[in-house]
């Protein structure tokens, strides 16, 4: 932003919740019947917490093509239920939390833009996040192992980000 001239001054960071369905929901879906089948947001396959969608419905497509190809899809609904949705329960179990908590000393959305700037390692978390392939039943576990490293990135961006702007008050 600020190659482009564009302050960060008094920015408040926010975010948009993308509709997901509820734990309850996702328990009570029928993905599938006689004749037909959902996969993707059409089945409700969404995070939300990242309120990503695609690489849920790649996931179930394939689920689905893979069940088409060996008969019937009678078990696409019951590979959903094993593969897929464990996941999407979690994330919809702890996603109040996530969105109105609070995390070291400010709202966690903020927290996770800061970090997602300054941390490489962060980042890395974030984007597995994202792409589907961190799953939220072993985050915490990830981030307990990670965190001196976020920690130490974190430190080094600010000690820069100093660096440069007292050079650029002195210029």
């Amino acid at each position: 932003m600020p190659e482009l001239g564009l302050a960060r001054d008094g920015a408040r960071f926010y975010a948009h919740i993308i509709p997901a369905l509820t734990r309850e929901s996702l328990r009570a879906i029928q993905p599938a019947g006689d004749g037909w089948a959902m996969v993707g947001d059409a089945a409700g396959l969404v995070d939300a917490i990242t309120g990503e969608g695609l690489f849920y419905a790649l996931r179930s497509a394939e689920i689905f093509a893979q069940t088409m190809l060996k008969g019937p899809p009678g078990s696409y609904a019951e590979l959903l239920r094993t593969e897929i949705l464990p996941e999407l329960e979690l994330a919809a179990a702890i996603a109040d939390r996530f969105y109105s908590g609070n995390w070291m000393g400010g709202a966690v959305i903020e927290r996770m833009v800061s970090l997602t700037e300054r941390s490489a390692s962060f980042r890395e978390l974030m984007r597995d996040l994202f792409a589907g392939t961190q799953e939220y039943s072993n985050l915490k576990q990830r981030v307990r192992r990670i965190l001196p490293r976020i920690a130490a990135e974190t430190l080094a961006s600010a000690i820069w980000r100093t660096k440069r702007e007292l050079g650029r008050a002195a210029a």
